[in-house]
């Protein structure tokens, strides 16, 4: 219930009353239909009068765009939502939600007629609906960012640390040693390797040219099948 107003129960049966038929003009039930001797005449009895505040309630209840306003505007935390009833089970908690409904009808959807229709009704709750849905997003994403944020440095640092804690074989790494000096032109090894016709340089495409190549593919694949191997070994 909202706080700091009274409750429509604590009014004079006069303002009841006409709260009461204007809750049940916007909700469909017509207070006429409850009088006896039509529109226009007096209650007839205790009874009828009851069984028209039982209808309005009943009608809020069973009022879908008012129950799901209700929902998505406290998840979202709209303002004001949180001093509304969880329920619809009196006549002022249907009078509550249906003011502030009408309080979005007229104030966040612009429009100033009056607020009794389904698709009036529809509308707000839609504008909850999208309201909840772009907070839960917004939330998302910027928990997302946070966790990146805090955690990326840690996974970066861990992958430095293993990459560190690889440790190639002896062999691998001569063999290593080898393709870099060949890259640059720098192996004066025999062999294979043997230099070119000038007795200078390094030959790359000139005599053994094939065989220097051969070499150099198999010291890259053992390289690269013990780099995976380690890798492997250190997840």
């Amino acid at each position: 219930m909202a706080k700091d107003k009274e409750s429509i129960d604590d009014q004079p049966w006069y303002i009841k009353e006409r709260q009461m038929r204007q809750m049940g003009e916007d909700l469909g039930v017509d207070y006429n239909d409850y009088r006896s001797g039509g529109r226009g005449t007096g209650w007839s009895d205790q009874e009828n009068y009851q069984r028209f505040e039982d209808d309005v309630i009943a009608a809020g209840k069973d009022n879908y765009s008012m129950r799901r306003s209700i929902e998505a505007a406290k998840l979202s935390g709209y303002k004001g939502a949180e001093d509304l009833d969880n329920g619809l089970n009196s006549l002022q908690s249907i009078q509550d939600a249906n003011d502030f409904m009408k309080g979005i009808h007229e104030n966040e959807l612009g429009h100033t007629g009056k607020f009794s229709s389904i698709n009036d009704r529809a509308n707000v709750a839609n504008f909850f609906v999208n309201h909840d849905r772009n907070q839960f997003r917004d939330e998302m994403q910027k928990s997302f960012s946070n966790y990146i944020e805090e955690n990326q440095p840690e996974a970066a640092d861990t992958a430095n640390q293993q990459a560190k804690a690889i440790e190639f074989s002896p062999e691998l790494q001569a063999a290593h040693a080898r393709i870099n000096e060949y890259e640059k032109g720098t192996n004066s090894t025999n062999g294979v390797y043997d230099k070119s016709l000038d007795g200078e340089t390094p030959s790359i495409t000139g005599e053994g040219g094939d065989q220097r190549d051969q070499a150099a593919q198999n010291f890259a694949d053992a390289y690269k099948l013990e780099l995976s191997t380690k890798i492997k070994q250190n997840r």
